[in-house]
């Protein structure tokens, strides 16, 4: 239950420093990600579509629905 109170930190960390990090990584500045970042992007993409179809599966069994939000899922 402790642990809970690390993910707001977490949160906030990966949005204002992890993000940025990544997009200038992806221009070359490799201050916060490394080199490799960039490269990881695509499999991390996939793993997300992966675990969203699984889910989405879940639900259709369960009777609930998965909204379409493409947007959402990029972001």
């Amino acid at each position: 239950m402790w642990w809970g109170l690390f993910f707001r930190w977490l949160d906030l960390v990966f949005t204002l420093c992890f993000i940025p990090g990544i997009v200038l990584a992806l221009f070359g500045y490799c201050w916060i990600a490394g080199p490799m970042t960039p490269v990881l992007l695509p499999i991390w993409m996939l793993m997300n579509a992966v675990m969203h179809r699984v889910s989405k599966k879940t639900f259709d069994a369960e009777g609930l629905t998965v909204r379409h939000n493409p947007w959402g899922f990029v972001m």
